[in-house]
């Protein structure tokens, strides 16, 4: 009788055994599957869409853990269906929960892999736009050091003075020249001032 007994004990332990599995892996399954929709949900708010197949990724991965969900709760109630047929004496296996387990684990599976493959495509997309800022800023800097440069000497042609300024600069020049020093005359040829009294007195 112990050993029947502890046969009976060891045999119910294993179905609950057995029965917390199955619901725990179910209840694992609902659980990440809601996580990842709010996952990509906040993805979207926060990050956004920069392409057509970003886009494609997030409604892919919001439709898989969408169909897990749903397929999990609809696990969870034929279950109950299942077990009250088995208690009435049903040994039938249901088809319906195969396909439905199968039906959750690849759709959560595949919701997971297109979730990575964003989040990847969103690391790599934040660390080369940094890169392409910073070189465009660096050219945009040189350019902008050039156009000053250019603005800075622009006009230094106006400065040369042209050949009319060069002719007009010491144009009337010729009026500080000195004027000419008068010339003397030499002493033999000098005019005589004294009266000429010899002819008046021949005339008298």
């Amino acid at each position: 009788m112990a050993d029947e007994e502890k046969e009976v004990e060891f045999y119910s332990a294993a179905v609950n055994a057995w029965f917390g599995t199955r619901l725990e892996h179910d209840r694992s399954l609902l659980t990440l599957s809601a996580g990842g929709v709010g996952l990509l949900v906040s993805l979207l708010s926060t990050v956004g869409i920069h392409s057509v197949e970003s886009l494609i990724l997030y409604i892919v991965a919001l439709i898989s853990f969408l169909v897990c969900l749903t397929v999990v709760l609809c696990i969870f109630r034929r279950n109950a269906t299942y077990l009250q047929a088995i208690i009435n004496g049903s040994k039938d296996t249901d088809p319906l929960l195969s396909i439905l387990d199968a039906a959750a684990i690849y759709s959560f599976v595949l919701g997971a892999l297109l979730s990575s493959i964003i989040g990847v495509a969103i690391a790599v997309h934040s660390i080369y736009p940094t890169e392409v800022n910073m070189t465009d800023k660096e050219k945009g800097n040189s350019q902008t050091q050039t156009q000053i440069l250019k603005e800075s000497f622009n006009g230094a042609a106006n400065v040369r003075p042209t050949q009319a300024d060069v002719k007009r600069s010491f144009d009337g020049a010729v009026n500080l020249k000195p004027p000419p020093a008068p010339t003397q005359q030499p002493a033999s040829q000098k005019p005589s001032t004294a009266p000429q009294k010899s002819d008046t007195n021949s005339k008298k």
